[in-house]
């Protein structure tokens, strides 16, 4: 195994021992990739982590041996095709991270209420609605999010065949947490917590914990779709996002201020030093979140 990296082409080799050098390039923890189409090649290509045979020239038995078949001789489409794929599961564990976050989030804020105010401060309509429109208008949006320039870069597979890692999982339960703690913090601010106001107090501190926990997760989506910072990025690079959240966050507005609407939702009009408030608690989100991959990306 400590020879393998000194050479770069194996020529007339036998079957057996072309398994041999897969073999030992994955036991160096390595992800072996085998182009082929001969009928000796088929054990090597089986061996393999990922295999592609060409179809114009490849046996039958290579091709069943094979996990890509390519139409054509081709070869460069591989570079695109593994860009492609990579890409795919990378907006697919970005989607899966902001759910778990949504759902940290929303989970969160009825225990937090219960237990620092000793009832919900979040009806069950309202998050049904919300959990709505992020389910129908934003999470389906990261589909459509571009490669990032460096994804050929990294290794294929960081975290052991699973989707997403220890790293991505502590970014959802910290970005949960966070975004219910301010829904909290909303909550104790428009209920008057700190200069108690008997007759509207509970209804205004749903309202502002709704609109700290709604925008706060459309605000959440817009970060969590690249590992860049929000700025330095493209920002329209994924117009279908910006639209749906600009969409979602709309449909929230119109909850909170809609006069019949509101009613439905248990809701009172906010004042505007109260959406002042929402939209500081909005830039503190963003700066918690986005200076460390400010800091990564000045740094590097």
């Amino acid at each position: 195994m400590s020879v393998l990296p000194r050479y770069s082409v194996y020529a007339r080799i036998a079957p057996e021992d072309k398994v041999r050098v897969v073999r030992a390039w994955q036991k160096k923890g390595e992800t072996v990739f085998v182009t082929a189409g001969g009928m000796n090649d088929a054990a090597a290509l089986h061996a393999a982590d990922v295999s592609c045979s060409v179809e114009d020239t490849a046996t039958d038995v290579a091709t069943d041996a094979a996990d890509i078949s390519l139409s054509d001789g081709g070869f460069a489409r591989i570079l695109s095709l593994v860009r492609q794929g990579r890409s795919i599961r990378k907006n697919i564990a970005k989607m899966t991270e902001y759910s778990v976050a949504s759902s940290v989030a929303q989970t969160a804020v009825l225990l937090l209420g219960a237990a620092f105010f000793g009832e919900n401060i979040l009806r069950l309509l309202p998050l049904v609605v919300l959990n709505l429109f992020l389910f129908v208008f934003v999470q389906p949006c990261f589909v459509h999010e571009p490669a990032e320039k460096d994804v050929m870069k990294h290794t294929a597979d960081r975290n052991n065949g699973q989707l997403i890692g220890f790293a991505e999982k502590y970014r959802a339960l910290l970005a949960g947490l966070w975004i219910s703690f301010q829904s909290v913090l909303g909550y104790a601010v428009g209920s008057g917590a700190f200069s108690l106001n008997e007759s509207t107090g509970r209804e205004r501190g749903m309202t502002m914990a709704f609109a700290v926990m709604g925008f706060g997760l459309v605000l959440h989506a817009l970060c969590t779709r690249s590992d860049k910072p929000f700025v330095p990025t493209v920002v329209v690079r994924n117009y279908r996002m910006l639209l749906s959240t600009l969409a979602a966050a709309g449909l929230m507005t119109v909850m909170i201020t809609a006069p019949y609407v509101s009613t439905l939702m248990g809701f009172v009009p906010l004042s505007g030093y109260e959406w002042c408030e929402i939209g500081v608690l909005m830039a503190v989100q963003m700066a918690v979140w986005e200076y460390p991959k400010l800091y990564a990306w000045v740094k590097f």
